[in-house]
Order: structure tokens, then C-alpha cells, then sequence
């Protein structure tokens, strides 16, 4: 453990080489799960060539966690990849028994996988999908302004475009 720590720390220190060699050694010697996870999603900050790869890794090692997909989803939203994007955002929300430990983060557990979910299916036409998504995050997080202005976008889109969001 005292090894993670030491790779988060040169993480901290934007000593992104250091890091990732400590992270590496203590995956090598820990069999905790959840540290391991945690250790690869590190290991995406600090390798960002290889982001896709560990984060990937992570999900493997703790699939009960959002957190991998969450960021993963973020990594094809920053890639423009939509379709990837969008199929992490909802593999992440298929995960509905939140673990609780310290490595989730609120935001996975709350509104960013629904809005990278929802804007990955506005950039594939996937309206009513959009605006179902922007519902949700906007109901995870309902003083975001952000939130609010894609949601009404989203809503007026589909009233001037004659289509009904609901199914």
C-alpha cells in the first residue's frame, strides 16, 4: 500500500516517470483489487499514450466499479469517438450497486456518466436518447447551469424538430 502511495505522491509532483514505475512495482506485488484499480486509473494520468489501455485494465480488475468506464467514456469524449463514448457512459450506468470505498468518486455515482452519455448520442443523432440522458444528469445535479442549458437545447431541438421525447 505504502507503494501506491509513494506513485500517487510523484503523481501529485507531476513526476509522471517516477509514478509510473512505482505504480507498476506495486502492481507486481499487491493482489487488492481495489488498490490495483485505483493504481491503474493512476497509471492513465501518468501514461496518458497508453489511457485507453489502463483504464480498460482497471475495469478488468474492479468491474464493479463506474469509475474505470466513467473515465474511459471521458477519454472517447475527448477522442470525439462517440460511439465508444457512448457505450462506456452506459456500460458505467449498468453498475447499480455503488462498492462505497474510498476510490468512487461522486461524479461517476452521479451526473457525468448521463451527460457523456448524452452527448455522445446528440453527436449521433440520437435525439430522444440525448435528451434522456440530459434529463438524468440534470436531475443528479439540477443547479449545474451547464446541465440546464444543454437540457433546455435539447428539449427546444426536439419541439421545433416536431419530435416527442417521449417513447
Amino acid at each position: 500500500r505504502l507503494r501506491a502511495y509513494l506513485g500517487r505522491e510523484y503523481m501529485y509532483q507531476n513526476q509522471y516517470d517516477k509514478s509510473a514505475e512505482t505504480y507498476k512495482e506495486f502492481l507486481a506485488m499487491s493482489w487488492d483489487k481495489i488498490e490495483r484499480g485505483q493504481a491503474m486509473i493512476n497509471l492513465g494520468i501518468v501514461e496518458p499514450n497508453n489511457k485507453e489501455f489502463w483504464l480498460k485494465m482497471a475495469h478488468i480488475e474492479v468491474p464493479t466499479h463506474r469509475e474505470p468506464l466513467v473515465n474511459l467514456a471521458q477519454y472517447y469524449y475527448d477522442k470525439t469517438d462517440w460511439p465508444k463514448c457512448l457505450k462506456a457512459a452506459e456500460d458505467a450506468l449498468k453498475i447499480t450497486k455503488h462498492p462505497m470505498d474510498y476510490t468512487c468518486t461522486p461524479e461517476a455515482w452521479g451526473w457525468q456518466p448521463y451527460d457523456l452519455a448524452s452527448i455522445a448520442a446528440w453527436n449521433m443523432s440520437l435525439y430522444k436518447e440525448s435528451y434522456e440522458y440530459s434529463r438524468l444528469a440534470l436531475e443528479k445535479e439540477p443547479n449545474d447551469q451547464r446541465l440546464k442549458n444543454n437540457f433546455i437545447l435539447i428539449k427546444d431541438f426536439l419541439a421545433e424538430k416536431g419530435i416527442s421525447s417521449q417513447e
